[in-house]
């Protein structure tokens, strides 16, 4: 089987092609934010490099989220559309069972990420037969309560770029800390390879964003709700 994985939840697009387990082409490209002007010439790229003709990407998967806004949508919109017109499908990973997915660990993860406003984007796992997330839902928690949260014993996965971790590994004792450099896009691989025989054409057009925080409009909306009926 063949895969284009693409992952645009930052200012790093990651791009790989595999045939199986076999990557055929990997790359990581920082941009500045402009995901719609570049990103389809680093697709064709890729396609390019790993010598294979688009008609032959046997599936096209991107990074849900948690993430930029902006680059996310792009991403899946990019994807879904080059899946479309080749009648492939298409699915899509969230960036955090990625990371927990690269900790190599047995014992209790848990995969992080900067969320900003002195808050992160987290999920806990554990490895059962394969990587499973504990709690069923992804948090938005603010980096004093993910602290009371931690226990001896417990790996966290993150990523190098993003410097909060660096304030985290002095006031927690007795971690595992695994800062990975980039996504992994061999793990993201394999994840697609487990889950391509449970994937639908319909995920074509039912696979939506996973933001996790709400968007201002959604606040805005929640809030005049309260309001409303406060009256």
């Amino acid at each position: 089987m063949n895969l284009l994985v693409v992952d645009t939840s930052s200012k790093e697009i990651a791009v790989a092609v595999f045939n199986g387990s076999k990557c055929l082409y990997e790359n990581y490209i920082t941009v500045d934010k402009n995901y719609n002007k570049v990103l389809m010439p680093i697709l064709q790229n890729a396609i390019d490099k790993s010598g294979l003709m688009l008609n032959e990407i046997d599936l096209f998967a991107s990074t849900l989220g948690p993430g930029s806004f902006t680059g996310i949508r792009v991403g899946m919109a990019a994807l879904k559309g080059l899946a479309q017109p080749v009648s492939k499908n298409y699915s899509g990973v969230v960036v955090l069972d990625i990371l927990a997915n690269s900790a190599e660990s047995h014992g209790r993860v848990w995969a992080i990420l900067d969320a900003g406003r002195g808050e992160l984007y987290a999920a806990a796992y554990i490895y059962k037969d394969k990587m499973q997330m504990l709690s069923g839902k992804y948090l938005l928690i603010s980096k004093e309560n993910f602290q009371k949260k931690i226990k001896k014993g417990d790996t966290i996965v993150s990523l190098k770029r993003e410097a909060f971790i660096v304030e985290m590994e002095r006031p927690i004792l007795k971690v595992q800390f695994v800062r990975l450099e980039h996504i992994d896009m061999k793990v993201f691989a394999k994840m697609m390879l487990r889950k391509a025989k449970t994937i639908k054409a319909s995920d074509l057009f039912n696979s939506a964003p996973v933001y996790i925080r709400p968007s201002e409009a959604e606040v805005t909306l929640k809030r005049n709700k309260k309001q409303k009926h406060t009256r």
